[in-house]
């Protein structure tokens, strides 16, 4: 049997290659060559356009990109805005005005905000998320006309509520592959609560919020939790009734852990003065409605209270006195007494 091969003859497949130069031709020569042989883009200076971004129009505004981005919901859109969104609301907080036009963030912030780790009944999946909405609303709240607004958003308040309330935190379960993630969203959530909690007083008796801050003060041990827990609880406090308002909720347990914050006042080398301003300032708002009673109802706190409050008079102050360090003698010149005068003065 005879195969027969298709060949090409040899000038012909010298032909059929192509040899590029040595040396291609300029990209600017080209593309200048290509514009004189199309006689549409040779007389494309003739041409008006218009409603085409980058010819005489400038397109959409940020803002309304931003409002189209959320209401699309395109996760590579979204997760680029809020990238976005947390560097400039970290350096100007001011500029993303809840009051003015961007105030149509906050429904998306808030939305994205819960996560199906907190509570099953959030549509957002991603943890992520939550953690970046977390932290755009937590450099919100730093603008005082910002923080007003989340103040009066049910929804973002409810939502920071289940994150104090979660049990991943709460149980301190750190083999939960959520638990980092829990636990930095709950540290934002609490920054949040402080920021508003000044619009929220005086708190009423049956206040969750409240609730939950104390639940968590006697749980965590993290100084800069309790620091943050203490100034809530004290600014919704602020202006209450000795019966019938938050305060009613405060037991002994709470109590006790707050005054012994002032026992810390006893080495003046330390660096506790923030917590112990904050447990004084918590302690004040405490009393002022007339609940001295009840502070000092306890021996172990009275004790305390008796032993540094006088100290903290003059706590890392540096005074003086014969008392508590040696003062240098002042030596006074001695005076002369003239002898009395034998003579007149004209004598």
């Amino acid at each position: 049997m005879t195969t027969h091969t298709n060949t090409l003859p040899e000038h012909q497949f010298v032909d059929s290659i192509h040899v590029f130069p040595i040396e291609p031709v300029n990209t600017d020569v080209q593309e200048a060559k290509f514009i004189e042989n199309n006689r549409y883009l040779k007389n494309e200076h003739q041409f008006n356009y218009f409603n085409i971004p980058g010819a005489n129009f400038p397109g959409p505004s940020e803002v309304d990109r931003m409002r189209l981005t959320f209401e699309s919901g395109l996760e590579d859109e979204i997760n680029y805005y809020l990238n976005y969104l947390i560097g400039l609301s970290l350096s100007n907080p001011k500029l993303l005005s809840m009051k003015g036009e961007y105030g149509f963030l906050l429904d998306h912030l808030a939305e994205l905000l819960g996560c199906f780790i907190i509570n099953p009944n959030y549509t957002n999946k991603d943890i992520n998320k939550s953690l970046d909405s977390s932290l755009i609303l937590r450099n919100l709240v730093q603008d005082i006309e910002n923080s007003q607004v989340v103040s009066m958003n049910s929804r973002i308040k409810e939502t920071v509520l289940d994150i104090l309330g979660n049990h991943t935190v709460l149980g301190d379960e750190i083999s939960n592959e959520n638990y980092d993630s829990s636990k930095e969203l709950l540290r934002y959530s609490m920054d949040i609560v402080e920021s508003i909690s000044s619009y929220l007083a005086p708190a009423p008796a049956d206040d969750p919020l409240f609730k939950a801050l104390i639940k968590l003060l006697k749980i965590v041990n993290d100084r800069s939790s309790v620091i943050t827990i203490l100034r809530s609880l004290s600014r919704l406090m602020y202006n209450s009734q000795k019966f019938g308002d938050a305060p009613d909720n405060l037991d002994d347990e709470v109590l006790d852990k707050v005054v012994s914050y002032l026992a810390l006042s006893i080495n003046e080398e330390n660096d506790n003065d923030e917590l112990i301003l904050t447990s004084l300032d918590f302690i004040y708002q405490y009393i002022l409605p007339n609940r001295v009673e009840k502070l000092v109802s306890s021996y172990t706190r009275r004790s305390i209270l008796q032993s540094f409050l006088p100290k903290l008079l003059i706590y890392k102050l540096d005074y003086k006195t014969e008392f508590t360090q040696d003062m240098p003698m002042l030596k006074l010149i001695k005076r002369v007494k003239d002898p009395v005068p034998t003579k007149t003065p004209h004598g």
